[in-house]
């Protein structure tokens, strides 16, 4: 018996909409390509951009609030155990780049030893 995943929502007026996957060689890209698809016949399209920056940013704010620094090894296997997703190591860089760049997060070290934290300015704008 092939493996078999469904993944359902409920829409304006109680229609429910069902997408079902089956086989064996399902993997997650075909889960999150059903899901974005489930998302976007509900009228919740979201872009997936941006879904992921705000994903990444809440996991930063969540766990690494209390000033101490982190890499981006660090984060991927934070993301790895909170969220259960496997983010390309070169994904989560780009991300904490564009954080440090709109003054989200302090960096410091070389090229592969850097290491991040978030900024004095935003802590003290978000008490």
């Amino acid at each position: 018996m092939s493996p078999k995943i469904s993944i359902e929502d409920y829409i304006s007026e109680g229609k429910r909409i069902r997408i079902v996957l089956e086989g064996s060689n399902i993997n997650s890209k075909d889960v999150i390509r059903a899901y974005e698809l489930l998302r976007i016949m509900a009228g919740k399209n979201v872009s997936k951009k941006n879904n992921s920056s705000n994903m990444i940013w809440k996991v930063i704010k969540r766990r690494f609030n209390n000033g101490f620094w982190f890499s981006s090894k660090d984060l991927k296997e934070t993301i790895r155990e909170e969220l259960g997703i496997d983010i390309p190591i070169n994904s989560i860089a780009t991300y904490l780049l564009r954080f440090y760049r709109r003054g989200l997060l302090e960096r410091k070290g070389n090229k592969f030893g850097m290491r991040y934290r978030l900024s004095n300015s935003f802590i003290a704008n978000s008490q």
